[in-house]
């Protein structure tokens, strides 16, 4: 078996030979040399290689990247033919790549704009048939308005962007949410869905509970917006090690269950992490804990600096 032996003069005429230009050795070493070349291409850059890469195939990689564009590339009479095969009329005079869009015409007469990529790939055609189009402003005030909200933003982009709404109940809020999330029944008022499911209205509601029994209990929505709101506070930190996120608990320093007056108050609360929190319970057990007991065991876990 012939082995070519690679030196200077050698590798030149390789490389000058695939109709590439030589430029310099960054490093010779033969075979494993490092060498910088150019393609001839006076918009692509002189770039840096292995010799060895080089000659098993390794070249430019912009005119590589073109060679694979120009291969897989629709030419103007293919895309218009595709279009037409469903009926639909091609009304752009030039195709130049699946990231333009283009101008056509479906079978009922309506005009629109479309890649050709989403054309060919996708289910839904003309925006309008399909019930896709872009509402005037007009159209969603009234929409909005037909379930009794207010729309109190003065200009709509699209049915992606949000949307300033407000509910019926005038306690309530106003927020923010898509003109998709409203229409599609995803997003209306948040405040007015925990009144619809809490109460009598929640399909879990006990009447045989007495409301001292309803207040003990933590699943009641005032509590849990407290806990939302504490967490939101810490910043979703554990006030402990400082780490952010992660299974997060708020632990009571002076018990839950003897210290009524507390379970609501901000400064008897702590943000801590559940591996945090069961370590403190493995070790003082549940109920009738005590702020002392939590200031002795962050000392005695030297957790605080």
């Amino acid at each position: 078996m012939c082995t070519t032996k690679w030196d200077k003069d050698s590798i030149i005429n390789k490389i000058e030979e695939v109709g590439y230009v030589f430029i310099e050795f960054v490093n010779f070493k033969k075979v494993s040399s490092r060498i910088k070349v150019w393609c001839g291409n006076p918009e692509h850059d002189a770039y840096e290689v292995c010799f060895n890469n080089f000659n098993s195939g390794n070249r430019c990689s912009k005119c590589s990247k073109e060679n694979v564009a120009e291969k897989f590339k629709f030419h103007y009479e293919d895309v218009q033919k595709y279009i037409e095969s469903f009926g639909y009329e091609l009304l752009s005079n030039e195709y130049k790549n699946n990231r333009v869009k283009l101008d056509m015409k479906c079978p009922e007469g309506h005009i629109f704009k479309m890649r050709f990529s989403d054309f060919k790939n996708n289910n839904r055609r003309c925006p309008i048939c399909s019930g896709v189009k872009k509402y005037e402003f007009e159209e969603v005030n009234e929409y909005v308005e037909s379930f009794g909200y207010k729309l109190l933003s003065t200009e709509y982009v699209n049915a992606k962007e949000q949307i300033i709404v407000t509910c019926p109940n005038e306690k309530h809020d106003s927020y923010g949410v898509t003109f998709d999330a409203f229409k599609n029944n995803k997003s209306r008022c948040m405040e007015c869905a925990i009144e619809n499911r809490s109460g009598e209205k929640n399909h879990n509601y006990n009447p045989n509970k007495t409301d001292e029994e309803r207040n003990n209990s933590r699943s009641n929505s005032k509590y849990r917006q407290f806990v939302k709101d504490v967490l939101k506070l810490s910043d979703y930190t554990c006030q402990v090690t400082s780490v952010r996120g992660g299974k997060l608990v708020v632990h009571h320093l002076n018990g839950y269950n003897w210290h009524i007056n507390g379970r609501m108050d901000v400064n008897n609360v702590v943000v801590i992490s559940q591996k945090i929190h069961m370590k403190f319970h493995a070790i003082y057990g549940y109920g009738y804990n005590t702020k002392e007991q939590w200031e002795e065991f962050v000392k005695m876990q030297e957790l605080i600096k």
